[in-house]
C-alpha cells in the first residue's frame, strides 16, 4: 500500500505513492479531456452502512434501513477532481472469505468501512480485513479506513483517535463519514482524485 506521513493538521493522511500498476490504466495524455475511470472496492461487515454511503454518493438518496437497502455494487460515480474527470466503479465486498482476487487486481482504491458506534465491525477490520487485503490487493494506489454513522455521536464505540492510530499503523487515509447526515460523503473519493490526478499531471 502507500508510504504515509501524519499530518496533525488534518483528519486525513498525507501519502506518497510508488506503486505504479494502476497507472497503465490512465491516460496520461491531455488529462482533462479525458474521463479517468477507476476501481474502487469497499469492504466492511454487514450493517456498517456501506449502502447508504453508494446511495448517497451516487443519486443522493439516503437508505434509512435494511428494508429500504439496494445493492448499488456495480455502480458508477462520476465526479471532477483538480480539473480531472472521473468514473469510479464500485465494488461492495461483505464478507473477506469470498474475495475474488481477480476482482481486486486492478482496483486503484480501497475502502474499509466500520461502524463507529459498533466496536466489533472495527475490530473486524483489523483482524481480518486488512490482513486479508494486504495479501490479495497489495497494490492499491490509495487505501483508506472509513468510520461511518459519527452523527450518532458524540458518545461511539470507536473513537476518532483509536481511527486515526490504527489508519496510521497500516499507512491508511482516515475519513469519518455520515450518510444520513451528509457529513464528508464525497471526501474519500475526492481524496483518490487529488491523488491520481497530481500522479497524471507528474507524468504528462
Amino acid at each position: 500500500m502507500g508510504i504515509s506521513q501524519s499530518n496533525p493538521q488534518s483528519n486525513t493522511t498525507v501519502s506518497t505513492y510508488h506503486n505504479h500498476n494502476i497507472l497503465k490504466n490512465l491516460n496520461l495524455t491531455n488529462s482533462a479531456m479525458h474521463v479517468q475511470t477507476l476501481k474502487v472496492v469497499i469492504f466492511g461487515c454487514e450493517s456498517v452502512g456501506k449502502s447508504s454511503f453508494v446511495n448517497m454518493n451516487v443519486g443522493g438518496n439516503y437508505v434509512s434501513s435494511a428494508y429500504d437497502y439496494v445493492d448499488n455494487s456495480g455502480t458508477i460515480k462520476t465526479m471532477e477532481v483538480n480539473g480531472v474527470k472521473f468514473q469510479f466503479q464500485i465494488l461492495m465486498i461483505h464478507d473477506p472469505y469470498i474475495i475474488n482476487e481477480f476482482d481486486l487486481y486492478d482496483a486503484a482504491a480501497v475502502f474499509f468501512m466500520y461502524d463507529s458506534t459498533d466496536r466489533a465491525t472495527f475490530k473486524a477490520i483489523e483482524n481480518t480485513y486488512l490482513p486479508k487485503l494486504q495479501r490479495c490487493c497489495p497494490n492499491a494506489l490509495i487505501s483508506i479506513l472509513i468510520a461511518s454513522k459519527v452523527d450518532k455521536w458524540p458518545a461511539p464505540e470507536v473513537t476518532s483517535d483509536e481511527g486515526h492510530l490504527t489508519a496510521l499503523m497500516n499507512n491508511l487515509h482516515f475519513c469519518e463519514v455520515s450518510s444520513k447526515d451528509n457529513i464528508n460523503i464525497q471526501k474519500p473519493f475526492v481524496i483518490v482524485g487529488d491523488v491520481v490526478s497530481k500522479l497524471i499531471r507528474s507524468r504528462a
